[in-house]
């Protein structure tokens, strides 16, 4: 089999030679459905054998530069909050995002990151959901962010945020629901400028991770 690329640096990625991701690896890098198949692909990073997983947005600049997954600030972020609650976000979880490479800023613009098209979010989360299915022992799923609560099946794009936050329902992986959590993307609180609404989405997410974690290894 061959891969075009490899899915992330090796010091981010454990086992990297399971084959059940490679062969959905190999498919993402063929994929010519939508205009970010010509983007360089951004995959996951982790353990396909953890009984966790985060779905987050899409690969910002730094993910794109460095073909890891939430490597740049808000990924710094997110390995924080997991260490607040006395997890390794690459041994004890699986990261992935709903989008598979960076959404291209309009040409002048100004803006460097934007939101995935509602195409691309739908064609790539079947990558997503075949990473799911492909891992071993998986107990629970975290969203990061309304885009991928929307994109994966589990929210409606009229639901707010602070409403979405912290709720539990569930996606359906190799016929078994298994608990979905959605949580403030990390990169919020880099946009954020009001500390009491930092202070409850620091809050609302190392909850979210607590709760995640007692599911996970009881």
């Amino acid at each position: 089999m061959e891969l075009l690329r490899k899915p992330v640096a090796h010091s981010y990625l454990r086992l990297p030679e399971y084959a059940p991701m490679w062969e959905i690896a190999v498919d993402i890098d063929k994929c010519q459905k939508c205009y970010l198949c010509k983007m360089p692909h951004v995959l996951y990073r982790g353990n396909p054998f953890a009984a966790m997983a985060l779905v987050g947005q899409c690969p910002g600049k730094q993910e794109h530069l460095n073909g890891i997954p939430w490597c740049g600030p808000a990924g710094h972020l997110l390995d924080k909050a997991f260490e607040a609650v006395n997890l390794d976000s690459n041994h004890n979880v699986f990261i992935t995002n709903i989008v598979k490479a960076r959404p291209i800023a309009p040409s002048g613009s100004g803006r460097e990151n934007v939101d995935p098209d509602k195409e691309s979010t739908s064609l790539c989360s079947t990558f997503v959901y075949r990473e799911l299915a492909a891992m071993h022992g998986l107990k629970v799923i975290l969203i990061a962010g309304k885009i991928a609560a929307v994109g994966m099946g589990i929210a409606n794009s009229n639901e707010p945020m602070y409403k979405l936050s912290g709720s539990v329902r569930e996606l359906t992986i190799n016929d078994q629901n298994i608990p979905a959590i959605t949580i403030y993307h990390t990169a919020a609180l880099l946009h954020n400028q009001d500390e009491e609404r930092d202070a409850e989405m620091k809050w609302s997410i190392f909850n979210a991770l607590k709760l995640a974690r007692k599911i996970a290894f009881n």
